[in-house]
């Protein structure tokens, strides 16, 4: 009888410190939530950029393509972080080419920016860590990108 009261009381504190435990994370998660604009001409990774951001909590608001992004936030649209392809369609604003827009507007000169591209050379990583912004190379893991999106958090704080 012994041996199970103590499991049960052990189970019990397990629980009790699982569920602050839980409450700590919540309200932490609600604390660091970013709001943060997503850009990438295909649907199907930029939905899995969006899904990923969403699981770490954070508010997402989706673009086709560079333009769109710009005249999101020219018209007064706000965000946390941007997270742009840099390889849009053609005749678009390559990834790059948005970040260096932005840099040259005093409002988004430090609006944090994360480059993913699957351009493997490397080429355009040195220009975008010398504007500020992040260069992540494709495919993306949920570990990859919530290491990015902390890396602008720890700035912040």
């Amino acid at each position: 009888m012994i041996f199970i009261y103590d499991i049960m009381k052990t189970m019990n504190e397990a629980m009790s410190l699982k569920n602050k435990e839980v409450g700590l994370q919540q309200e932490q998660k609600e604390k660091l939530s970013l709001r943060i604009l997503v850009a990438d001409d295909t649907a199907v990774v930029r939905r899995a950029f969006c899904s990923m951001l969403k699981i770490m909590g954070h508010t997402v608001i989706e673009f086709e393509d560079g333009e769109s992004l710009l005249g999101y936030l020219e018209e007064g649209g706000g965000g946390d972080l941007i997270l742009s392809d840099n390889s849009m369609r053609e005749g678009g604003k390559r990834g790059i080419e948005v970040l260096r827009e932005l840099r040259s507007k005093p409002q988004f000169e430090n609006l944090p920016f994360i480059l993913s591209t699957t351009d493997m050379d490397g080429s355009l990583e040195p220009e975008v860590e010398s504007l500020g912004g992040l260069f992540l190379a494709k495919p993306v893991n949920l570990e990859q990108l919530r290491n990015a999106v902390d890396h602008f958090i720890k700035q912040k704080e």
